[in-house]
């Protein structure tokens, strides 16, 4: 991690993914203690420096500490953002409640498996929307 990005949460999000997205606009909103570092994994030249398996950032979120260099994924990678921006802070014993009795992961994928993927500029239908 270079100096930067020291103190902050990296947030590896599918910037084809218009859910994903439009969560990423929501939270660099909330974002103003400037916690946040997000990145679309979708270009891989923002990862060239992060030591993450590209494999499975598809399939769910990726987090990793700026302070530990600690990679988090999926619903562990929802917790640390509600811990990271005050205002969702109030979400966080509800996903660790979620997590613990072993529905917060099913949640999670049950939501990311649904999600729509609209690979950037290959939407050739004038009426194309993102959903």
């Amino acid at each position: 991690m270079n100096h930067e990005t020291a103190d902050k949460l990296l947030i590896l999000y599918d910037n084809w993914c218009p859910l994903c997205v439009g969560i990423k606009n929501h939270l660099e909103k909330l974002d103003w203690l400037s916690r946040l570092k997000l990145i679309g994994f979708r270009d891989q030249e923002n990862l060239k420096d992060l030591a993450v398996d590209g494999k499975n950032l598809a399939k769910r979120l990726h987090v990793i500490s700026g302070k530990t260099s600690e990679i988090f994924s999926g619903i562990d990678a929802v917790m640390a953002i509600t811990l990271r921006v005050p205002l969702l802070l109030p979400a966080w014993p509800v996903l660790y409640l979620l997590n613990k009795m072993g529905l917060g992961s099913r949640l999670y994928d049950w939501i990311a498996t649904r999600r729509n993927i609209i690979p950037v500029g290959r939407c050739k239908d004038e009426n194309c929307r993102l959903k």
